[in-house]
């Protein structure tokens, strides 16, 4: 029945990122009117979606439909973009405010009953924090923009706003500004702890391992690389790409004539990129947080193992440390739902479904649509084609990164491909003379990372991690958006 409903409807292949089922089930509550209405005011659902074991399929008259929602709530009132950056703002303070609440208690000296009230109250904010990926507008503002500025322009005014640290962007800078203390002899002991305190979070945040980063490994990285680059040229040259990018803005609003109703879409759209990536920090520092200390402890005295946890939802969870369900099916119900898992939303409606029927819905959708999409990506030419996310040129060898434990096989001059770029991918990003993903806009984290270090980019190529392989030589020239294949391995 569910697969007969999904094939009378014409697909179009997003991106493809798995998750835990513990995220997946906030991703289900964050696409709920409810839920959507209490945190917003707004409901911009997704009535049409399908998530396949990670690949994401939506409806192109829906993504109209939001589009049109967008356009019509600005041409009622032109602050709404102001008001709403506002809400979306208040969201994130919340959730920071309550992770740092959650940090300072000890999990280990509470009973089981309060350790499941930390855990509802966990519940609501992690959907909370996930509600801003569901109603964000750049998109909506990424294409309407597209339409009404030059091409030229385009790249020139959607730079992130300055309006706060972002820890993705910031702290590679950081540990350059540390390592050069050492080699002006001076000490870093509370520069390290400083570093740790903040940005330990960011090694597989959102993964089911129990992993941050360590103090050695900061002092590995400053050790084995950044002591061993030019630190001055690296800093300068942030810096000046910071200034550079402000003062391009400021030339193009000039240029161009950027005045009125366009200024306030453009101003929106550089809100909602620095939103963007706060409110994915936001919500997957809440989540590591959790990870590492409720969660383990909940695993520690259910006896079972940490990823276990992590493939539950929250009622599940509840029912491992009162008893009400035997472990045996919790493991089975989770080797399942790690089998595979398909939520499905049709007309509003949700279907889920796990193991091999999930595998098998999510292999005949792919034969379907995801291959149409794949035999577009790459020409007659040897080129794969994608979006230009941060200009200029650069040739190289090709390293493929799934994850952190491919980071080591990054070298410098190495051109970094990956479906999206990871917080946890730093130390391969610092020595990559280009990014080339999968997913992603000219708004995503690897662009803003790319412009920060003054390097090529270009995203939404759907499938580079599919056709390039390790070692293969290619030329970026991502004012083009083009990867041209110079010699496969």
């Amino acid at each position: 029945m569910v697969l007969e409903k999904v094939n009378h409807l014409n697909w179009t292949f997003e991106v493809s990122r798995k998750f835990c089922w513990f995220i997946e089930w906030g991703q289900i509550q964050a696409n709920t009117k409810s839920n959507q209405i209490k945190y917003t005011g707004l409901s911009i659902t997704s009535d049409n979606f399908m998530i396949l074991n990670g690949d994401e399929y939506y409806l192109e008259d829906d993504l109209q439909s939001f589009y049109n929602f967008f356009d019509n709530k600005f041409n009622e009132d032109q602050s709404f973009f102001e008001k709403f950056a506002k809400k979306i703002f208040d969201i994130t303070e919340n959730v920071e405010n309550f992770r740092y609440y959650l940090e300072q208690i000890n999990f280990k000296e509470l009973s089981n009953q309060e350790l499941l009230k930390h855990l509802n109250q966990f519940s609501e904010m992690y959907v909370k924090s996930m509600i801003p990926a569901w109603v964000r507008p750049d998109m909506y503002l990424e294409e309407r923009l597209s339409k009404e500025l030059p091409k030229n322009a385009i790249g020139k005014v959607t730079i992130p706003a300055d309006l706060g640290e972002l820890a993705y962007r910031d702290e590679p800078l950081k540990l350059m500004l540390t390592a050069q203390k050492i080699k002006e002899g001076k000490k870093i002991d509370k520069d390290i702890e400083f570093h740790v305190r903040n940005y330990a979070w960011q090694k597989g945040p959102i993964t089911t391992e129990d992993v941050s980063f360590t103090k050695n490994d900061y002092l590995e990285r400053i050790k084995l690389y950044l002591l061993k680059t030019n630190l001055d040229y690296e800093i300068n040259r942030i810096r000046s790409e910071r200034t550079k990018a402000e003062k391009e803005y400021k030339e193009s609003i000039q240029k161009y004539t950027i005045h009125g109703k366009l200024l306030k879409l453009v101003e929106a759209l550089r809100t909602f990129i620095f939103l963007r990536t706060l409110t994915t920090e936001s919500n997957e520092h809440l989540f590591q947080a959790t990870k590492v200390a409720l969660f383990k402890e909940i695993a520690k005295r259910a006896g079972l193992p940490f990823s276990v946890i992590l493939s539950l939802e929250p009622d599940e969870i509840a029912s491992c440390l009162d008893n009400k369900v035997s472990k045996q099916n919790l493991v089975h119900l989770v080797k399942e739902r790690q089998k595979g898992f398909a939520i499905i939303w049709i007309q509003g409606k949700l279907a889920k479904r796990f193991g091999d029927e999930a595998v098998n819905l999510q292999n005949l959708v792919s034969k379907k649509y995801k291959k149409q999409k794949k035999a577009g990506s790459k020409d007659a030419t040897n080129q794969i084609k994608g979006i230009c996310a941060s200009r200029g040129t650069a040739k190289g060898k090709v390293k493929v990164v799934f994850s952190n434990k491919d980071i080591p096989k990054v070298n410098k001059g190495d051109i970094l491909v990956s479906s999206m770029i990871n917080p946890d991918f730093v130390i391969a990003m610092e020595k990559a003379a280009a990014f080339v993903t999968d997913e992603g806009g000219i708004t995503c984290h690897a662009a803003i990372v790319a412009r920060e270090f003054g390097v090529p980019c270009i995203v939404g190529t759907v499938n580079a991690t599919a056709i390039l392989r390790d070692g293969d030589l290619v030329e970026v020239h991502a004012d083009k958006g083009t990867i041209k294949i110079l010699r496969n391995t």
